[in-house]
């Protein structure tokens, strides 16, 4: 009985390790200026979300959603002071970024643009980004300025945010 527990013990590794296997040869190879291509692209979904949120307080939970929608879960965000944190849930972590859209409207922010993005991929599924974003009022002005960086991770051929930390301009990075 116990060779047999052994056996079968044996089998199902044997098969879940092929299954893992297989499942990474089914994943299509890109090349790293493909992939840059797909972060911009994720990036500039990710821009839109808030875009879409400026100055339409109604438009909260579709905001929330759409952006629990990029976010990996587990996701880790650290802020510039104060010590790293995993919201618990999407809902949580989104409404935190839905505060920051409140505050960047205190400030007149209509619009957030990407002065700079910049990637560094990592692996076929994990890439480093960098970027420097403008919030512009109304006239055109930039009245806002971050930098953050980010891990995101493609999974089942989407890619989403793992780690989110913005930090000070004067620190900001180059890849």
């Amino acid at each position: 009985m116990k060779s047999f527990k052994i056996m079968t013990l044996t089998m199902t590794l044997f098969l879940s390790h092929n299954v893992t296997a297989a499942e990474i040869e089914k994943q299509p190879e890109f090349t790293h200026a493909e992939l840059k291509a797909q972060a911009a692209q994720f990036f500039q979904i990710y821009l839109n979300t808030y875009n879409k949120r400026f100055n339409h307080p109604e438009k909260a939970n579709d905001f929330i959603n759409e952006l629990s929608q990029l976010i990996n879960e587990p996701f880790i965000m650290s802020p510039p002071k104060g010590k790293p944190f995993y919201p618990q849930t999407p809902e949580l972590m989104t409404r935190a970024f839905d505060g920051f859209v409140q505050n960047l409207e205190q400030k007149g922010v209509t619009e957030l643009i990407w002065k700079e993005v910049n990637f560094h991929v990592l692996t076929q599924n994990k890439i480093l980004a960098n970027n420097v974003g403008h919030g512009i009022d109304k006239d055109g002005k930039v009245v806002y300025e971050t930098v953050s960086v980010y891990l995101i991770n493609r999974d089942n051929n989407q890619w989403k945010i793992s780690v989110f930390s913005p930090y000070t301009i004067n620190n900001k990075l180059s890849f």
